[in-house]
């Protein structure tokens, strides 16, 4: 069990190695890898981009647009540089905007400065000690993205410039809500074929995230499912619609949970065999009559008491993508949060056993392969991307605000080749 925390801590900033990171008129100068490229000149002409950036956490109010943001450069060989066309929110974004994983994100930036230890302005050359700084901000929010590729590092071979590409940005990492961002060759693959890159950018964190949980950690696929019956929680939101349509592939037997109404109308377009209507007054008993299952899929935070053990069948696996390893470090400190997230887990883990059944933790993993594997599903037309509303490039606050009120049917996307859209919201 500590070893999936520590394996979890390591895929986060194993490839993070920078030469030059920005601050706002500042580089911090590090010195990490022997197998860095030089920093150059990008190929085209310009040097700033368009980013929504935070200062500080706990102000939801306080996302702001900067005009003048430098566009990263590369410095690693399997570093490539993406002109962003669209990107989505997801509720991470949400969550690390209020603070979430704020202690775990200042111990990976420091730890990628601590090499030299000194931040330099290069407006004035004067110096600083690192830790004087905060090297969270400005922090660029946004996981998922499409676009096209301008620039590659020396060790990039699998891509192209202007190749079409879609991926998902590490939550640690500067993100997507920018004209350009910096991504490692095993963050992304090129784009489905078959839908635009306003669909594509609402598909590769959640899509991912539902993979570890479901294929990775439950061990399904289309061989091992057939039949399987799964209960997936929250299942019109970004992971539960993805969710059922690659049940459904698999030959999965699915019950969603969701709203009723329109909400459930949704569920069933997407190929839920059953729907459990979590505002009605029935819905715990309901729950609990309904036949075992052999997956509970569990998508939102602090709602896992209402999904209890005795739902699953002996052998069978609670798999959760809301764990508490961020929350428990921002609120212990780094090494006190892992402590008190194993004897979480180990908690959760052994009232699993009790019952017969397995209880595991998911996350978002980079995992090109899968996202070759979802491609292909898409341009097949077994995976259709869910799109609630689609935003333009400054209505980023209004998409926030709108992702804040809940009960959507899909994801919010963000046009970056548009200012504004007067678009309506899905309906059925």
């Amino acid at each position: 069990m500590l070893s999936t925390i520590f394996r979890t801590l390591y895929q986060f900033n194993n490839d993070q190695i920078f030469i030059i990171k920005h601050h706002p008129q500042r580089r911090l100068f590090c010195a990490k890898s022997s197998n860095a490229d030089s920093p150059r000149v990008h190929p085209h002409r310009e040097s700033t981009h368009r980013a929504w950036e935070i200062q500080s956490f706990n102000a939801n109010d306080e996302i702001s647009c900067n005009r003048t943001a430098s566009i990263p450069l590369i410095t690693h060989p399997n570093s490539l540089l993406i002109n962003v066309h669209a990107s989505s929110i997801n509720p991470i974004d949400l969550r690390v905007r209020a603070g979430y994983g704020r202690n775990f994100l200042r111990a990976v930036k420091q730890f990628d400065g601590l090499s030299i230890g000194k931040v330099v302005d290069t407006a004035t050359g004067a110096s600083s000690d690192l830790l004087e700084c905060d090297p969270r901000f400005p922090l660029t929010l946004g996981r998922d993205f499409s676009g096209v590729v301008v620039d590659c590092g020396s060790g990039v071979s699998a891509f192209r410039v202007g190749d079409h590409v879609y991926g998902a940005v590490a939550p640690h990492k500067q993100g997507a809500h920018a004209d350009y961002v910096l991504v490692n060759d095993h963050e992304l693959t090129h784009k489905p074929q078959t839908i635009t890159f306003l669909e594509a950018a609402s598909v590769p964190f959640v899509a991912l995230t539902t993979w570890c949980a479901l294929h990775t950690g439950a061990r399904l696929n289309s061989q091992t499912a057939n039949n399987k019956r799964v209960l997936v929680q929250g299942a019109t939101g970004g992971c539960g619609s993805f969710a059922i349509q690659l049940l459904k592939y698999w030959g999965c037997h699915v019950t969603a949970i969701c709203r009723g109404g329109d909400t459930e109308v949704f569920a069933r377009s997407l190929g839920a065999d059953e729907i459990l209507d979590f505002t009605s007054p029935d819905f715990s008993q309901n729950l609990r009559s309904s036949q075992k299952f052999d997956v509970i899929f569990h998508t939102l935070f602090g709602l896992e008491d209402e999904l209890p053990f005795s739902l699953l069948k002996p052998g069978s696996v609670f798999t959760s993508i809301t764990p508490p390893l961020l929350k428990n470090i921002d609120s212990w400190g780094l090494v006190p949060g892992l402590g008190r997230s194993a004897i979480d887990l180990a908690s959760r883990f052994a009232s699993g056993a009790i019952h017969g059944t397995i209880y595991q933790w998911a996350f978002y993993r980079p995992n090109p392969d899968a996202l070759v594997q979802i491609r292909q599903l898409i341009d097949r037309g077994f995976i259709l991307p869910c799109i609630h509303k689609t935003y333009g490039f400054d209505e980023i606050p209004e998409a926030y605000n709108r992702l804040l009120e809940g009960n959507l049917r899909g994801k919010i996307v963000i046009d970056l080749k548009s200012d504004k859209i007067n678009s309506n919201e899905t309906t059925l």
